[in-house]
């Protein structure tokens, strides 16, 4: 071998023992192998991947979210009785307030004046759906948490709070009906003709129970509502005047627009619809509304014919009044217990075993 090829193999000798020797160092000196390295470096870097994406305060958020979607609207069909999309009501206790306190602070003072028109001609008596507009869809019902009442028949509870069905959501405010009967009442004390305009009811209705369901600042978004009374097309008779309320109950034109009836009846000028069937709370019970459970004979003798789906069947359910006049002064039309109202259907005003399903008017 040539003495100049010596010097390379001695220098890359001398690099292999040197590589070595820090290869042994490195791992005497960490202690474990060089290679869990990596993979505790994709831990530290996954924590805090996960703690950028989380930012703080987003449990307690969504939980609030949640809870403002519950006490604000209820989704229909979720309750104990099937189609009729009645359940128990459980709501924060704080709900009537909340949306008194809250949400109409910056609303202006000024409240306009509703009229309630002559609907009836929206709905074609031969035909049961009605007009397109003349009604929502069961599925877009909505619920909405206004006021307070006593519902429970625990009276040192306190009152509870109100639930109301959205009928209409158009020009700034909302028309809105209990969702349950929450009252019993005579349509008026006095067995003497009266008209809406005069019946002790209406009287109670914008006296007593509009001071004792509702705050003052809740009051402030309850709308005057300027309430017509047409003549009754099946006995012809007058209501006489419109009215000016805070508070009323529906007539059968109003009850014809909001609700689709499964059949209307032309000669009886009488219909019926699933979704006036109407339980009652357990203080309109203990006050004398008469309670009614749906049996297969009322299915089978009544409702099968009138387009009902037999899930009715088991409902408890009462009748309520509506405000237009019936046979004469001294009958009111009303929404019997299994669903079924019109200008035929009415009821001695003195009556004391109908129940009520206040109605407002609501700025949003």
């Amino acid at each position: 071998m040539k003495e100049g090829n010596r010097i390379p193999l001695v220098i890359g000798g001398a690099a292999v023992v040197l590589l070595i020797a820090l290869l042994v160092l490195g791992i005497v000196s960490s202690g474990k192998p060089a290679g869990n390295t990596a993979s505790s470096a994709t831990v530290t870097l996954t924590d805090a991947k996960q703690a950028a994406v989380t930012p703080t305060g987003a449990g307690e958020r969504k939980a609030d979210i949640q809870a403002a979607d519950e006490t604000m609207v209820t989704p229909p069909g979720a309750g104990m009785d099937g189609g009729n999309g009645k359940e128990a009501a459980v709501t924060p206790t704080e709900a009537g307030e909340s949306i008194a306190a809250g949400a109409y602070e910056d609303k202006p003072e000024i409240k306009p004046t509703i009229e309630l028109e002559n609907n009836d001609a929206d709905q074609n008596p031969e035909d049961p759906s009605g007009d397109a507009d003349a009604a929502e869809p069961d599925d877009a019902v909505q619920y909405i948490i206004f006021g307070r009442y006593e519902q429970d028949g625990d009276t040192e509870n306190g009152p509870e709070p109100l639930e109301w069905e959205v009928l209409e959501d158009s020009n700034g405010s909302r028309l809105l009906i209990s969702r349950y009967i929450i009252d019993c009442r005579q349509y008026n004390t006095d067995d003497t003709a009266v008209s809406w305009e005069s019946c002790t009811l209406r009287s109670w209705l914008n006296g007593e129970f509009f001071d004792t369901a509702f705050s003052p600042a809740e009051k402030d978004h309850i709308l005057m509502a300027k309430v017509s009374n047409p003549v009754n097309e099946y006995y012809k008779t007058d209501s006489e005047n419109e009215t000016q309320d805070k508070v009323f109950c529906l007539s059968v034109e109003e009850i014809r627009k909001y609700y689709t009836f499964n059949i209307w009846h032309k000669v009886e000028q009488i219909g019926f619809c699933e979704r006036l069937i109407t339980d009652m709370t357990q203080y309109a019970l203990d006050r004398g509304v008469e309670k009614h459970t749906i049996s297969s004979n009322d299915f089978n003798w009544f409702l099968c014919h009138e387009g009902a789906d037999s899930s009715v069947i088991g409902m408890e359910s009462g009748g309520w009044w509506l405000r237009s006049t019936g046979r004469s002064g001294k009958w009111a039309c009303y929404v019997d217990e299994l669903g079924r109202c019109g200008w035929g259907s009415d009821g001695i005003a003195v009556f004391g075993r109908l129940g009520v399903r206040p109605a407002i008017y609501l700025s949003r």
